[in-house]
């Protein structure tokens, strides 16, 4: 019996290890576009949609005076250009808070994560798309969080991609990522180096 049970427990530990975040220093150098000024806005959301409209964007931490440090973060307050910074230069420890909040958003509205997400363009971080590290998390989510549907999700990729095919090659390209993310998963192939 403990036979059978060793592979299962590697298996749930690389599937782990594969989804744990985009590195090893929470701190890390990024090559990114320069930061597009914003004006104050009040609600996070209100950026949000603002910055979709823009097409030069900074996923680079620095940018936002993002302190890894701070222990009050609250990230539902944070507007998504700023989350999506935070969670990219964070790991670990770092990078989980921000990772379930921007997997929350995905599920309240894919349509404005994924259109933020394809602005990202191919910006790196630690030599890798960011655009990748991004719909990969969102992906482990679906598959490592109880409280949601994998099923619905894959579904939810279809409603998704028979909207962009012939609206955005950037958009479908997000979704392919995600779907090879799916694949990778269900092949116990998973991990984040490739």
């Amino acid at each position: 019996m403990k036979k059978k049970k060793l592979p299962a427990i590697l298996a749930v530990i690389v599937l782990a290890v594969g989804c744990a975040g985009p590195g090893t220093d929470p701190a890390p150098a990024m090559e990114s576009t320069p930061e597009v000024p914003s004006e104050t806005i009040e609600s996070p959301v209100q950026e949000d949609n603002q910055n979709n409209d823009q097409q030069d964007i900074s996923i680079d931490y620095n940018d936002y005076d993002i302190d890894y440090e701070a222990t009050d973060i609250n990230f539902q307050e944070y507007p998504l250009n700023k989350l999506v910074a935070y969670f990219l230069g964070g790991d670990g420890e770092y990078s989980y808070g921000a990772s379930y909040e921007l997997h929350s958003r995905f599920v309240a509205n894919p349509d404005e994560v994924l259109k933020y997400i394809a602005l990202v363009g191919d910006n790196i971080v630690r030599y890798r798309p960011a655009k990748r590290w991004l719909c990969d998390d969102i992906v482990c989510r679906y598959y490592f969080d109880e409280s949601y549907s994998v099923v619905a999700f894959l579904y939810l990729l279809d409603q998704l991609e028979e909207t962009y095919k012939s609206e955005s090659h950037e958009i479908v390209e997000l979704i392919m990522i995600m779907r090879n993310k799916v694949d990778e998963i269900n092949k116990g192939t998973s991990h984040w180096t490739s």
